[in-house]
């Protein structure tokens, strides 16, 4: 088996991860988009309950203050006329009277403490400026009852001996303000709470809404550029695995998927040129068909434009053959001189077991006198050239050429392959030799 090398496990690495920020951060959005929910939700439930709290506290003070009204109403109808009557209602009545004057003022206290925290999705509308006006509202009321607390306690007068009728025209006469002003907050309240509770439906459904839309959109996406991708190669790989070499894929996914897809077609190509090349190693009589079967086979796997063979003898080289026949037949120059540049590394290159020369087009320019170095960079447009040097069983030497016009030479995947077949290609082409 074989080994897997640091870098392809870094590049894997990185493939993972790729794929995982991608779920990461649609899972990131989900999840704040379920948190920012409810978060909502919770802040508007104690809004919510803020206000019930109020209208609960003000509601009951307008109960009592109606209570002490009537009472009051009652009191100075049936106001005593002895002293009898008088000391009755003092231990009786005033008692209780007392009593529900601190129950109000307890509930009051209650009232102007209450803390309604303004809400950041109240913002939206006037909804913050009305909490903070029933806030205002409720410290004055506090402020009016003392002043109604204060006043009536004067008309009183001493807790021994009261002036309970003085007190009940004064309850009857002041307390209609004060009733109105709390039961005009209460109503705001009121209208607020309906108001507010309308906001949040309308908020929480736009965000379930969104939601909602956003897993159909996240679950349309996955099936259209990953499930169907994946399955499209798998189903590929398993037509493919029943011997039908050179199958392609179209390349329309991204990221990782597209990766996927470009492995596959590399694969598969490969696995073409390795077939085509065992299949044809023996068709072909001469060594142009040999030559030709090589890059018919492999030109697409390989990113070659032009094979040529290359008999080197004491004082020169010579082009015996190439492919596309095309080329081949038009050739002119085929004569490539041992003691210049070029023909020194071709020499040298059997020292090394393999050839590589980049930048043609630079070299074509620079070496001028090099007519095959010239011709071969007008005929091919190659930016870079590699070759095998061989031997064949009468010691004769060859160098069996590739070139490639694309931008930047070829690529890794493209050498180790070639380096990989090289020997098998000569092999084949040796075996045409008389």
């Amino acid at each position: 088996m074989a080994k897997i090398t640091t870098d392809n496990q870094s590049s894997s690495f990185l493939s993972v991860q790729s794929l995982l920020i991608k779920f990461l951060l649609g899972a990131f959005v989900l999840i704040s988009l379920i948190v920012s929910y409810g978060y909502f939700n919770f802040a508007a439930n104690q809004l919510l309950k803020d206000l019930d709290q109020e209208l609960n506290v003000s509601s009951r003070i307008l109960l009592e203050l109606s209570q002490l009204r009537e009472k009051s109403q009652q009191y100075k109808l049936n106001a005593p006329r002895d002293w009898d009557s008088y000391n009755r209602d003092v231990a009786v009545f005033y008692k209780d009277f007392s009593k529900q004057i601190n129950d109000i003022n307890n509930d009051f206290s209650i009232l102007s403490g209450l803390a309604i925290s303004p809400s950041p999705f109240a913002s939206y509308g006037d909804y913050n400026q009305r909490i903070e006006y029933l806030s205002e509202t409720n410290r004055q009321l506090k402020s009016q009852w003392e002043e109604f607390e204060t006043q009536l306690s004067e008309k009183i007068g001493s807790r021994d001996e009261p002036r309970l009728e003085w007190g009940a025209e004064y309850i009857i006469e002041n307390i209609g303000n004060l009733t109105r002003n709390l039961q005009s907050a209460n109503d705001k309240a009121q209208a607020l709470s309906l108001e507010f509770e309308e906001f949040r439906e309308i908020i929480a459904l736009v965000m379930m809404t969104v939601i909602i839309v956003y897993l159909l959109i996240t679950f349309l996406l996955m099936i259209f550029h990953v499930i169907k991708p994946v399955m499209n190669v798998a189903e590929s790989c398993e037509i493919a695995a029943s011997g039908e070499y050179g199958l392609q894929v179209d390349e329309n996914a991204s990221g990782e998927i597209k990766r996927l897809q470009k492995a596959f077609n590399e694969l598969s190509s490969r696995s073409q040129l390795m077939m085509e090349l065992v299949n044809t190693s023996h068709q072909g009589d001469s060594t142009r068909e040999r030559i030709s079967n090589i890059f018919n086979s492999g030109h697409k796997a390989l990113g070659v434009n032009w094979i040529g063979l290359i008999a080197l003898g004491e004082e020169q080289a010579q082009l015996a053959n190439s492919s596309p026949a095309l080329l081949d037949d038009g050739w002119r120059h085929r004569t490539i001189s041992l003691h210049k540049a070029f023909g020194r590394e071709l020499v040298a290159s059997f020292e090394e077991q393999w050839l590589q020369i980049k930048d043609i087009s630079k070299l074509a320019l620079q070496r001028h006198d090099e007519r095959f170095l010239r011709e071969l960079h007008h005929n091919t447009f190659a930016t870079e050239v590699a070759g095998f040097p061989f031997k064949c069983p009468k010691q004769h030497n060859f160098i069996l050429l590739f070139s490639t016009p694309n931008e930047g030479g070829f690529n890794k995947k493209q050498l180790k392959l070639l380096r990989s077949l090289t020997s098998q290609m000569a092999d084949n082409i040796v075996s045409s030799f008389d």
